[in-house]
């Protein structure tokens, strides 16, 4: 019998199979997804890489091309082989040469740190390369260049002994082996036999200097003052140490520096001595900002010790001294000043000054002038009693206007140039003026000229001019009584003032006149 299958189970068993293909291939798809990203990521790094060696060798073919009457190869041991032309022959010549350890350092120096070097280097066959090293594209490269057989036939001896200065061997014992011409010459030898013999010395301290050439290997160099030709010359000396230990000396001639020297030290020591004769306070500020110069009165001025400006203080350390000190003027930023004021003093070109007002109520006036060497120099000044008595006479002035203005006369004061100087508020009214002419300090011929406009022409301004020029003017006292062009009676008075001004006094008397005629009128009727 066969068995009956119900429709609704076939029907949800399709599903569940239907479900589980459908997953199944999710998975598979999700993997296969995963497989292909991993598989990009790493044909991208791949093409990256190769990139990176493609630009690498296109950096050292045009290098390589770029060392073209050279040979050249990459350092052995470094990687991938290259050589072109002789480069293996002669690199092993020169690893056979003298100088083939100073090479062999310079060859391990850039490898380890990438070191340019250029060297000319000896060979076994007398033939000298010029070997230059250089990392292209990360690799090490040396270029080498055949520069010949060296010649053998130059008689160094002749060259020696054509020098103009003096040139000579001493050996290990620092006896005298060799010297030349200019050596007898300078030591008074004919020949060099004569000087060995006598173990001349140019200087007395030579012995001393070519035995600290020879134990340190060193060159040594010194300067040293000796007579030649019964003159005294300054010489520059230097020694070296040869192979055998035998020690090689050279002197040259340096006296017209050594003159010359002393002549700017001289002349230094003369400015710093002027400038200490000078009241002002007085700096050098050199291009580097530092106080190269500065006389007493500027340490004394802020305060400095003589000792801290020998150092050669820079100007940021002496700015924060006074700083401390509050010897500098108050600033909501210092940092911002401070750095504004040094720049200022860099790129000075041209003369400038400000005034400083200091915290304890003093007061100094900085000029600075540009150095023609470099840098700047400052010329400091207390201004404080200045302005101080600048202050009181201002005062004074306006004490004595204010006197002046009290009193109903008119009065005027004339300076012995015969200029007005100082006037009341009744002299401008008496003589119709300005203040806007009078305050320009008109001489009194000016003065009337300009009354001869407003009244006419008289002769009293002549009285004043000539009272003003008298050696007595009180004689014009005399005179009294004068009428003005208008027909106004004036007194005027003059005096003579302790500083050698004259001082003018005039009164209208005009209606005192009348009073007096009508008086006298009235007792003539009488």
């Amino acid at each position: 019998m066969i068995p009956m299958i119900s429709p609704a189970a076939d029907s949800a068993d399709f599903l569940f199979w239907a479900a589980i293909c459908c997953a199944l291939v999710g998975f598979i798809g999700s993997g296969l997804a995963i497989w292909l990203y991993v598989r990009v990521r790493r044909m991208r790094a791949r093409h990256a890489a190769e990139r990176r060696q493609f630009d690498a060798a296109q950096t050292l073919r045009e290098a390589l091309l770029a060392g073209m009457g050279e040979s050249v190869m990459l350092v052995p041991g470094s990687g991938t082989a290259f050589s072109s032309g002789h480069a293996p022959a002669l690199l092993s010549a020169c690893l056979e040469g003298p100088d083939a350890k100073r090479l062999v350092a310079s060859m391990d120096a850039l490898v380890r740190t990438e070191a340019p070097f250029e060297a000319v280097v000896r060979t076994p066959s007398a033939e000298s390369v010029s070997v230059r090293g250089a990392a292209i594209g990360g690799r090490p490269a040396i270029f080498l260049r055949n520069l010949g057989a060296i010649d053998v036939n130059i008689d160094f001896r002749a060259v020696l002994e054509s020098l103009p200065m003096p040139v000579w061997i001493r050996g290990e014992d620092l006896s005298l082996r060799w010297a030349n011409a200019a050596f007898l010459e300078a030591t008074g030898n004919a020949r060099l036999p004569q000087a060995v013999a006598a173990q001349a010395v140019i200087e007395r301290s030579e012995l001393e200097l070519a035995t600290t050439a020879r134990d340190s290997g060193t060159a040594v160099e010194a300067n040293r003052y000796t007579m030649i030709a019964g003159k005294r010359r300054a010489l520059a000396i230097s020694m070296a140490r040869l192979r055998d230990r035998s020690v090689m000396a050279v002197a040259r001639d340096i006296t017209d520096v050594a003159q010359a020297e002393a002549k700017l030290k001289l002349n230094l020591e003369a400015v710093a001595d002027l400038l200490d004769g000078i009241p002002s306070a007085i700096a050098i500020i050199a291009a580097d900002m530092r106080v190269t110069t500065a006389n007493s009165a500027f340490a004394t001025l802020w305060g400095l010790e003589e000792s801290f400006l020998e150092t050669r203080p820079s100007l940021s350390d002496v700015i924060e001294r006074l700083r401390e000190s509050r010897q500098l003027p108050e600033q909501m930023d210092f940092p911002a000043w401070k750095a504004e004021f040094l720049a200022k003093l860099e790129t000075c070109r041209e003369r400038s000054e400000e005034q400083w007002y200091l915290p304890g109520g003093r007061s100094v006036r900085i000029v600075i002038h540009p150095h023609l060497l470099g840098g700047v120099y400052l010329v400091i000044e207390d201004i404080s009693e200045r302005l101080g008595l600048e202050s009181a006479y201002r005062l004074l002035s306006q004490v004595q206007r204010a006197t002046l203005d009290a009193m109903d006369d008119g009065i005027a004061i004339f300076g012995p140039d015969s200029r007005i100087v100082l006037h009341n508020r009744a002299f401008a009214s008496l003589w119709q003026l300005g203040e806007d002419a009078l305050s320009s300090h008109p001489s009194i011929a000016g003065i009337a000229r300009l009354v001869q406009v407003k009244f006419g022409a008289d002769s009293i301004w002549n009285m004043v001019l000539a009272g003003a020029t008298a050696e007595e003017p009180e004689r014009c006292n005399d005179w009294g009584r004068i009428m003005r062009a208008d027909g106004r009676v004036l007194s005027l008075t003059m005096s003579r003032l302790p500083n050698g001004a004259t001082m003018a006094t005039f009164a209208d008397v005009t209606d005192l006149e009348r009073f007096e005629e009508l008086k006298r009128e009235s007792n003539h009727a009488a």
